[in-house]
């Protein structure tokens, strides 16, 4: 009967010990899921055959579209415009060979149909036979840099045009 009593011990410390790993996990999952899902930084989860998975809220907000549309919808069709899908192909191809994460650039359509310019950081997981799984990525509106960019090279074609007009009047 000692013996039983041991055993019985043992296993109810043993499911006590395993509960208390369970709960730590439990919260160590739902800290890390608040962290992406309240984050400013949009983020999305999508799939080779152009479904996407999770998604954040910052996503939504760049996008306009709720997560349940974007379920629905085929990222590369939706919200990647025409223009950039060939290169976006091309980006995709070189994180599959190299296994990198890649940086790249395009816009988003957004469910207003106006546009924004984004920049992508792509990382690339793959299942147990080395086949793609999913692709994970954090995404920057890059609006106010692209604003930023387009007035300084404003300002540079200004300021190449006064040259030559300097120029032109010295000689």
């Amino acid at each position: 009967m000692v013996k039983s009593n041991e055993m019985v011990d043992k296993v109810e410390e043993e499911l006590r010990k395993k509960g208390e790993e369970l709960q730590k996990s439990k919260k160590r999952e739902l800290f890390l899921s608040n962290i992406i899902e309240y984050s400013s930084q949009p983020f999305s989860v999508w799939y080779p055959d152009g479904r996407l998975g999770l998604v954040n809220k910052a996503f939504e907000e760049l996008t306009g579209y709720t997560k349940e549309e974007l379920k629905n919808m085929d990222w590369s069709e939706h919200l990647t415009p025409p223009e950039f899908r060939d290169m976006e192909q091309e980006k995709l191809e070189e994180l599959q060979h190299s296994g990198e994460p890649i940086r790249y650039e395009k816009e988003y359509l957004r469910k207003n149909c106006s546009r924004v310019p984004i920049e992508l950081l792509v990382n690339l997981v793959r299942n147990e036979n080395g086949d793609t799984k999913y692709y994970y990525s954090f995404i920057t509106n890059v609006t106010e840099r692209k604003k930023s960019e387009d007035k300084t090279q404003k300002l540079l074609v200004q300021l190449q045009q006064v040259n030559e007009e300097l120029k032109v009047s010295n000689e």
